[in-house]
């Protein structure tokens, strides 16, 4: 395999050192690394495959040789050498934003247009931290139908500012702690137990630079001239890891599903889905009724579980009821299949009555009520996969687990069917009352209020 000789500019900052780290995970072929950084740096060194390798100073003449530069500088120094390394029949890959709406540099994401990295002039630029998020994620859902606008709030790491951005943080932390004051330098204000919502100057059109990036840079990446973009950039007291909520619109109609299974099978992306309570916020629940009662309030303490067994198991210790969601209480990694038999369901079937019965027991030997609360979109993969994402299967997905109950002589059960559109919630209100109507007891329903 070729061996490559790979310079990286402004090898001793944040970004620098995580380049060579990723280097080094990837096994990327380098033949010989050259960390690259001002006089001030030249001399330290950094570690590459358990070895030492010694900090240059970047000058005009540094490139020589070079097949490819990594870019972890400010704009000002990838402008100052980006013509050195061109002439040095280098390629340069920029991570600053000098030449990302140039029109002659190609603005890349592998995961969504390789193919623009071949039509290079000897430069590569690199989006925008968010952007990169982003798009990665929303790209697969452009290719089913061009996306025409997006809402994106980030929510940014203080790493994302550089090395002194985690320092900063940390050090205003301790001072807090101490009763002393802060003195913010790396960011505007006070970072620690903050929000700042500002990244980047602010423009004639009352976003910021960071806010901008997502619209300018969006287009040129995903080929969408007219793309439309709100955004708003919010640094966040974390020292790592940016998050980003995106609401978008397309061309044409796509279902949730559509949505989700593009996103599942793009390149770069994994669909979690994330909810609270966890088992330490539901064991919180014993201070919160000691408190409610102790204040004289006796009214029924409900705790709504939609993951994890284990936080239903904690919380059925200290409140009257628990709300369990049947589409995502079991494990999920035993419902994400593509097809079912008749064995791989009983064995899911098995899945929910082990899980399941543990609470059903917990409840009934403490007298606590369950609410079995069925989501209209929030459906098991398996109920989806047989019933469709259909009022049938929100009931059957209820009745699987009140068999549960029945079988272990439980009946202190409610139920409630949630759905964003009225008529849904109607419609599975009256399939189920027949179902129990006609092959269970009678059980009271929990009409509440949710989106409809």
């Amino acid at each position: 395999m070729k061996q490559y000789k790979v310079a990286v500019l402004g090898a001793t900052g944040a970004v620098g050192r995580e380049m060579i780290k990723v280097l080094e995970e990837r096994n990327f072929p380098v033949g010989d690394l050259l960390p690259l950084a001002s006089e001030k740096s030249a001399g330290k060194t950094i570690k590459f495959k358990g070895e030492d390798v010694t900090v240059a100073a970047v000058g005009e003449s540094a490139f020589t040789g070079c097949d490819i530069v990594l870019g972890a500088s400010p704009n000002p120094v990838a402008k100052q050498y980006a013509k050195s390394i061109v002439e040095a029949g280098a390629v340069f890959v920029d991570n600053s934003s000098a030449f990302r709406m140039d029109p002659d540099v190609p603005l890349v994401v592998p995961e969504i247009n390789p193919e623009d990295a071949a039509k290079h002039h000897g430069i590569i630029s690199n989006p925008n931290c968010s952007t990169i998020i982003a798009l990665v994620a929303v790209n697969s859902i452009n290719k089913l139908s061009p996306i025409t606008k997006m809402t994106v709030s980030t929510y940014q790491a203080v790493s994302g500012a550089g090395a002194g951005g985690p320092i900063e943080l940390e050090t205003e932390i301790e001072a807090l702690a101490k009763g002393s004051k802060t003195e913010p330098k790396v960011f505007p204000y006070q970072i620690a137990y903050n929000l700042i919502p500002q990244i980047g100057d602010f423009l004639d059109n009352g976003y910021t630079t960071e806010e901008m990036k997502m619209q300018n840079e969006g287009r040129k990446i995903m080929h969408l001239p007219e793309l439309l973009v709100g955004c708003t950039c919010v640094r966040v007291p974390v020292v790592r890891s940016h998050s980003i909520s995106i609401t978008l619109t397309t061309e044409k109609y796509l279902t949730v599903e559509q949505a989700q299974k593009a996103i599942s099978e793009a390149a770069g992306c994994r669909l979690v889905r994330i909810t609270a309570p966890t088992e330490a916020s539901a064991a919180a629940l014993k201070d919160v009724v000691a408190r409610v009662r102790a204040a004289g309030c006796d009214v029924a303490i409900s705790a709504d579980i939609h993951f994890q067994p284990r936080a239903a198991y904690e919380a059925v210790k200290w409140v009257d009821k628990v709300r369990i969601n049947p589409g995502n209480f079991v494990d999920r990694g035993i419902q994400s299949k593509a097809e079912w038999d008749d064995v791989s369901w009983a064995e899911a079937v098995a899945r929910v009555e082990e899980s399941f019965g543990a609470l059903v027991e917990m409840a009934k030997e403490r007298g606590v009520a369950i609410r079995i609360g069925t989501n209209h979109g929030s459906l098991s993969q398996r109920m989806v996969w047989k019933y469709g994402d259909t009022v049938e299967g929100m009931v059957e997905s209820a009745l699987e687990y009140l068999r549960v109950c029945e079988a272990h002589d439980f009946h202190n059960v409610v139920f409630s069917m949630k759905a964003s559109n009225p008529k849904v919630v109607v419609e599975a209100y009256r399939l189920l009352a027949a179902r129990l109507d006609s092959e269970f007891r009678p059980y009271p329903l929990h009409v509440g209020v949710t989106e409809a």
